[in-house]
């Protein structure tokens, strides 16, 4: 009995150790909305961030960015002149801020330029070829953000439960 509580333990710890640095990252999702229709969706990694000032951080490349069912090309420097983004560091949930892309889309045939400043913003998209404009929108919001924890802390949440489990067990 000792034994297999002992091999429990050794279980659940080296699955919580083994798992603490494969993805520590905690993301912000949020859709992207024109009036009340969802047009795209980006999630950024924080871990990435750098401080901007007054409570605020920057991030210059994103985990996943679509418009209008289109993938977004991640620019080949992130410096902040392709993508910016900033979220309040002190309330995660707020989501993101300010945002400024001016991006490929993976096809390669559209340039998006799409600015959003405190909630409300526009989004311009050119056709490459062309240089004309293709869409246009100034309706454009974030919706509700969604953060999405490091998978360590669920990990140590789930060893918690294992130990309480086997301690019940063993107690009766």
């Amino acid at each position: 009995m000792l034994n297999k509580l002992i091999l429990r333990a050794f279980l659940s710890i080296s699955l919580a150790l083994s798992f603490a640095g494969a993805a520590n990252a905690t993301l912000i999702s949020q859709d992207i909305l024109s009036g009340t229709d969802v047009i795209g969706h980006i999630s950024i990694n924080l871990d990435t961030a750098e401080d901007a000032g007054n409570g605020f951080s920057s991030v210059f490349v994103w985990e996943d960015f679509s418009l209008l069912g289109i993938d977004m090309s991640a620019p080949l420097i992130a410096d902040g002149f392709q993508f910016l983004a900033e979220y309040n560091t002190a309330n995660l949930f707020d989501g993101i801020q300010n945002l400024t892309t001016d991006v490929d889309d993976v096809l390669g045939a559209f340039a998006w330029q799409f600015n959003v400043f405190d909630g409300l913003g526009t989004l311009d998209v050119f056709n490459n070829n062309t240089g004309n404009i293709a869409l246009f929108d100034e309706n454009i919001s974030f919706g509700s953000a969604s953060v999405v924890p490091e998978p360590s802390a669920l990990i140590l949440l789930f060893t918690g439960l294992v130990a309480f489990a086997t301690r019940r067990k063993v107690s009766k």
